[in-house]
């Protein structure tokens, strides 16, 4: 919070002093007069940084710390297609091997692809960056995996 402020004290100071120091260093025009400094804009300019100071709160403590938390994010990722994957596996040779036939075919090949998709959707959560959107992806595609390796273990859904 106080690098923060100390950030908007230095703003307000350059906003103040800049006509000042370019006139003096030749890079304002002698013939051009000196901008009027307006102390009520150059407040209100930086009090609309204010709102951004919310926004702190969700600034991990260290790097480690975010690090950690995108390292355990990827890993969840990769855990939910491992396990796309498994359970794909799994159908597709009960599926050739003759187990499953018929109706409980077009169950599993149904519960495929909406497994398919919760997957897709989990790994888009993960690339936007959302953390709600990202939790409800990844708890709806460990639920549609599951109702594709139950089908596939011959239980009935």
């Amino acid at each position: 919070m106080k690098m923060l402020l100390l950030m908007l004290l230095i703003a307000a100071l350059a906003v103040f002093l800049y006509p000042i120091f370019a006139r003096h260093h030749g890079w304002l025009s002698a013939s051009l007069p000196l901008p009027r400094r307006r102390p009520a804009l150059a407040f209100a300019a930086a009090l609309l940084t204010v709102p951004m100071l919310t926004a702190c709160e969700t600034i991990p403590a260290s790097p480690g710390s975010a690090a950690d938390t995108t390292v355990l994010d990827e890993q969840a990722a990769y855990g939910v297609e491992l396990a796309y994957a498994a359970a794909r596996t799994a159908a597709e040779v009960g599926v050739k091997a003759g187990f499953i036939k018929g109706e409980t075919a077009v169950k599993v090949a149904s519960a495929d692809q909406k497994a398919y998709a919760a997957v897709l959707l989990a790994r888009a959560a993960y690339d936007t960056g959302n953390a709600d959107t990202y939790e409800t992806a990844l708890i709806d595609a460990r639920a549609a995996i599951a109702a594709l390796l139950t089908l596939a273990n011959g239980d009935p859904a």
